[in-house]
């Protein structure tokens, strides 16, 4: 568990990822195929949320289990005023975030 800089434990991480990263690449692809432009891609950052990842992965078996997961994930960009970005990093998504993009 990532800690903060006085030793406490941080429940969701950021990490940065390197330009010169496979990650970092393939990202960006995917982002800028989702546009009808190019944009500046600045940085890119992964949240890493141990609890919500976990969450998932009970789901994602149980989903298994129940015989309805036919390899139907997908990976989304979603855009959020600024002041919901920390409670969606610790809380996971929720509708009432809807429709509060710049």
């Amino acid at each position: 568990m990532p800690r903060d800089d006085r030793g406490n434990d941080v429940s969701v991480h950021m990490v940065s990822l390197e330009s010169s990263s496979s990650e970092y690449h393939d990202v960006v692809e995917r982002f800028q195929q989702s546009l009808d432009s190019k944009h500046n891609i600045v940085s890119v950052e992964r949240i890493q949320n141990p609890f919500l990842y976990q969450v998932y992965q009970l789901r994602k078996q149980k989903m298994e289990r129940d015989g309805r997961a036919r390899n139907n994930e997908r990976q989304l960009f979603y855009g959020t005023n600024p002041d919901n970005i920390t409670t969606i990093n610790t809380q996971g998504f929720d509708r009432s975030f809807s429709g509060s993009a710049h």
